[in-house]
């Protein structure tokens, strides 16, 4: 397509319409040295519209040349008669010959082309060509993750939410995505680990008539998360135990009363006792680990002494 390169005035631009934004990255203090050093090497792209001068590309530029106190600028503009899907096209390409883009950025960039080639068929052409996903589960996956409020969106960027995580979350008001993003965002945890608290929050919130976000503001987690006592591994640890002692109150009790009677039976490392699944039965299992016959009368005295201990009995439910 042919550009008509020329300078325009900063004020007719139109930083307010995000219509084809699709980085997720905001002005850095290196692309502000470099402009202020050597200039604006790549003209953004805009669209000529009655209103004004519509951002294709050039996003974090522009906003640089408002912060550097730059009036006038070079600018490829785009011919008014010019259509909506070119101007995507172009944007898409633009993104992604500079870098790979993140999670976020695909699906901003998959959604724009969705919003004007609507038929799936020709969607999968369209996005083959502009090299973007066309797994019909992944273009429907990222179109949820571009329905999430930004927070959340910039926690899956950041690393700190995983998508699966992040795409369930979807599903819940935003008052309580943004609730479950301070929490991971402030202790990052391991897929399973997040699943686990959404999960768990979930099902106190159903059986007790709240919000997940009330469950995960309660004053238990609040205090959790806010002590001096502990460091992040221990906050995610204690605020898991948490969820569980309040979704399974028998199961919690089980446990607690498992761990004491471990702690009394004073068990040497050679030996483990563990409990039946979920505490459901009455089956336990003894594992001993020896290298050579001392070890194995060691641990036949230790195991001797533990039934002698009357904190045996406390192992199994009354």
């Amino acid at each position: 397509m042919d550009f008509n390169v020329c300078e325009v005035a900063l004020h007719r631009i139109d930083q307010e319409d995000h219509s084809f934004r699709i980085t997720t990255q905001r002005d850095k203090s290196s692309l502000l040295e470099s402009m202020a050093t050597i200039g604006l090497l790549v003209p953004p792209v805009l669209w000529s519209q009655p209103s004004g001068l519509t951002i294709v590309s050039g996003f974090r530029r522009i906003q640089a040349c408002q912060r550097l106190g730059i009036q006038r600028l070079a600018a490829r503009l785009v011919p008014a008669d010019t259509q909506p899907l070119a101007c995507v096209r172009m944007a898409v390409i633009e993104n992604t010959t500079q870098r790979p883009l993140n999670l976020v950025e695909t699906a901003r960039a998959v959604q724009l082309v969705k919003k004007w080639i609507p038929d799936y068929s020709e969607l999968t052409a369209e996005l083959t060509a502009l090299e973007l996903p066309t797994s019909r589960a992944l273009v429907d996956k990222l179109e949820r993750l571009n329905r999430l409020n930004r927070d959340l969106q910039a926690a899956v960027v950041d690393g700190e939410v995983s998508l699966a995580v992040a795409l369930e979350t979807g599903l819940m008001s935003p008052s309580d995505q943004k609730v479950i993003w301070k929490i991971f965002s402030a202790l990052p945890m391991s897929v399973s680990k997040q699943k686990e608290v959404v999960s768990l929050a979930r099902d106190i919130a159903g059986r007790d008539h709240q919000t997940v976000g009330d469950v995960l503001q309660s004053d238990a987690i609040q205090t959790i998360l806010h002590s001096d006592q502990f460091d992040r591994n221990q906050k995610t640890a204690a605020i898991r135990r948490h969820l569980r002692m309040v979704r399974y109150p028998n199961l919690s009790q089980a446990e607690l009363q498992y761990q004491a009677a471990l702690a009394a039976l004073k068990l040497d490392s050679h030996m483990r006792i563990d409990p039946p699944p979920g505490f459901e039965g009455n089956l336990f299992t003894l594992s001993l680990r020896f290298r050579n016959r001392r070890d194995l009368e060691a641990a036949y005295r230790n195991l001797g002494a533990a039934l002698e201990n009357p904190a045996i009995d406390s192992l199994f439910p009354h």
